[in-house]
């Protein structure tokens, strides 16, 4: 429940901008405080915890990801973002899960942000099979470098997330994730035909 209740403050609240008129039981970042907070206190965060590395996905494509282990916390959020977009987009939301105990880890999808292209135009979308972003998505629990903790909860973002939501069966299992959060319109049961009974009824 603490997931998916983090999930949706920190979307309502990047949509309205502010926390101060309603309740704020995880201590959230309010709109008064973002000024200080992205001028200071995130850069600051960002360079003592953000780990970057890098494993290789489908046809050696280098896939790189940023690591920030929480010390004292034994859970752990992988986080798929969507269509050309970079994991430096959610940094204040790594940084809210940081403090409420998680290890968080953000990559970048082949083609977009920091992870390696397959066009000589490194500003031009492009992928070859849609299936790769799945597939890489598989390899990033496999890579030995990332020693996460098992099982992550798996925030997925439109629409690369959708693509990880999608094919449930073969991406995400009870064995390798311990639940997974589909923020609209990813969650959408006509964008998700097939949601398992494990996944959907998984307490916490």
């Amino acid at each position: 429940m603490l997931v998916r209740a983090l999930m949706g403050l920190w979307f309502l609240f990047s949509l309205t901008g502010s926390a101060q008129a309603m309740d704020n039981p995880y201590r959230l970042l309010t709109s008064t405080e973002l000024p200080e907070f992205f001028a200071n206190t995130l850069p600051v965060f960002w360079q003592q915890h953000a780990q970057p590395g890098e494993f290789s996905g489908v046809d050696g494509v280098p896939i790189r990801y940023v690591a920030l282990r929480n010390p004292v916390g034994h859970k752990a959020i992988l986080v798929v973002n969507g269509r050309l977009e970079s994991y430096i987009k959610y940094q204040e939301l790594a940084y809210e899960l940081f403090q409420q105990g998680y290890s968080v880890y953000l990559y970048d999808h082949r083609g977009q942000g920091f992870s390696g292209r397959m066009l000589s135009d490194p500003q031009k979308g492009y992928v070859q099979r849609f299936a790769d972003y799945v597939t890489d998505l598989k390899s990033f629990p496999r890579s030995g470098s990332t020693r996460r903790p098992a099982k992550p909860a798996l925030p997925a973002f439109p629409l690369h997330g959708w693509s990880h939501c999608s094919p449930l069966s073969g991406t995400v299992s009870p064995g390798r994730q311990s639940r997974l959060s589909c923020p609209p319109p990813c969650s959408a049961s006509s964008w998700v035909p097939y949601r398992p009974g494990w996944l959907v009824s998984s307490p916490g």
